[in-house]
């Protein structure tokens, strides 16, 4: 019985040593790094990306991978009143499983990134990033955990289109309760970059 459990014990470290290192590819996400400003009549929404390295863990915290994440954060302002500001210091290095997640803790607002397990997938890659997770401040969906809301498409290096999805839609594809509320800041908008 001793070595079957010794067997058992020594195949779990092996299978733990072996699966610990991951390989992601990630597309070059520093054209969409600086400060994009959308303006319409009485209306000025900003956001500000900045990259950072995300580390992922498993579960005895040895690194399975690293990949660029773009971190940031937004503001708005209406008729010359802001009313939401969340463009603030954003930490450099992120890690998954640490405690300094990419959340509102870390002073991230809005977090993105495009990476896939085959370097061939790149090669897929349409132009659009379509998994941008937003922490409204102001609406605060899924009790302020933000959801995965929208996406964004640089149409030229200084235009960038940026769009929320349908929120019934995203909570119906994530799973979450609570009532709809709509959203803070434009949920459709090409903006310009400012540096």
């Amino acid at each position: 019985m001793k070595k079957l459990v010794l067997l058992l014990i020594l195949c779990f470290a092996f299978l733990d040593v072996m699966g610990q290192k991951d390989t992601v590819y990630s597309i070059d996400l520093t054209p969409y790094v600086g400060t994009w400003v959308y303006e319409n009549q009485d209306t000025v929404f900003t956001i500000k990306w900045q990259m950072a390295k995300d580390t992922a863990y498993n579960r005895r915290r040895i690194v399975l991978y690293v990949y660029d994440r773009l971190v940031g954060g937004y503001s708005l302002k209406v008729n010359g009143v802001e009313t939401d500001s969340y463009i603030k210091e954003l930490p450099t290095g992120l890690s998954f499983f640490s405690g300094k997640n990419a959340t509102p803790k870390s002073n991230v607002y809005l977090s993105a990134s495009y990476r896939v397990r085959k370097k061939s997938d790149l090669q897929n890659f349409d132009g659009k990033i379509t998994r941008i997770k937003f922490y409204d401040q102001r609406k605060k969906h899924n009790n302020g955990d933000g959801f995965f809301a929208g996406g964004m498409e640089l149409l030229a290096p200084d235009k960038l289109h940026w769009w929320l999805e349908d929120e019934e839609k995203v909570q119906l594809q994530q799973g979450v309760d609570g009532p709809l509320v709509g959203y803070s800041v434009p949920a459709n908008a090409v903006m310009r970059k400012i540096e």
